[in-house]
């Protein structure tokens, strides 16, 4: 889908779009409402009563998986305590162990159904077009997932909405975050 096709990145319309902040509010969510309501059709027209996402192997081994991939190839990803601006918090295994332990918690929060997922659902991946008043989605570059548990989608969604498409607009004069594990500092 390319920019000759006059589709362009939810992402980019959110964040770097000249239009000024009344205009923009009102047409960022008319963008992620449509966005919002496709997925919803899909989740509800694939929903799956018989089988439940599996919260250990959705979420926590995914987690885990990623921390170990993540802890072999640089060492600064190695569970050990860490300080951040100055708190302290414990290795990330720990964290682990302890949502591992509050295994009936976490389940009594997951859907009872699944359904089809994306599986990365932020605006980088949901591009779009205007044809007249309407506005044409595709959502590009899904996990091989298939299917699972719809709120893993709301929730990257949301993220990036809330967290992750700010923070990469905030110029290079950004607050200083310091983060220390052992005997290192990266700033």
């Amino acid at each position: 889908f390319s920019k000759a096709d006059g589709y362009q990145s939810l992402a980019q319309a959110l964040f770097k779009s000249p239009l000024c902040n009344e205009a923009l509010g009102e047409e960022a969510k008319r963008l992620i409402g449509g966005a919002l309501d496709i997925l919803f059709a899909a989740y509800g027209a694939t929903i799956d009563e018989k089988r439940m996402p599996n919260i250990d192997a959705v979420y926590l081994g995914r987690i885990e998986e990623r921390l170990r991939l993540a802890a072999s190839k640089d060492s600064v990803f190695r569970p050990a305590p860490i300080s951040v601006n100055g708190a302290d918090y414990s290795p990330w295994e720990g964290y682990l162990r302890t949502l591992r332990t509050k295994g009936d918690q976490l389940r009594s929060l997951q859907t009872s159904f699944t359904c089809v997922v994306h599986g990365d659902a932020h605006p980088e991946n949901i591009m779009f077009r205007y044809e007249g008043r309407n506005v044409n989605y595709r959502f590009i570059d899904p996990k091989d997932w298939g299917e699972g548990d719809y709120m893993f989608d709301v929730t990257k969604l949301a993220h990036y909405l809330d967290v992750a498409g700010p923070l990469e607009q905030i110029p290079n004069n950004q607050p200083e975050v310091t983060c220390e594990s052992g005997a290192e500092r990266i700033s």
